[in-house]
């Protein structure tokens, strides 16, 4: 289960499991922005850039439900260094189990 309240709680969650899984071995920061509408996420530098107006309607449609809109964001960071769905549904699988919010997200945003 997440529930974070903040992108800071989602941040080190993601950096856990980007160095567990050996996807990063540095820390990333989080900053939701501004991009080109298809782009759910992106990686530069050590700054994962996600998409503001996706996630922003993203939010309203779930009623801004904390463990919702976090794991949007988890997906949203982990996308943005592994574009394999089915690599990421495995690492949502591996912490969260296949009966999380997580897990039933990836098929709705990816």
């Amino acid at each position: 289960m997440i529930n974070c309240k903040d992108l800071g709680c989602i941040a080190k969650i993601a950096n856990e499991i980007l160095l567990k899984e050996g996807i990063s071995n540095e820390n990333v920061n989080v900053i939701i922005i501004d991009l080109p509408y298809n782009i759910i996420s992106l990686v530069e530098d050590k700054t994962v850039k996600i998409n503001s107006v996706r996630f922003e309607s993203f939010s309203v449609q779930s009623s801004g439900e904390y463990e919702i809109t976090s794991s949007y964001l988890l997906i949203a960071i982990l996308y943005a260094f592994i574009k394999n769905i089915d690599k990421i549904k495995e690492i949502i699988r591996k912490y969260f189990g296949e009966n999380s919010v997580a897990f039933k997200l990836i098929d709705i945003m990816l």
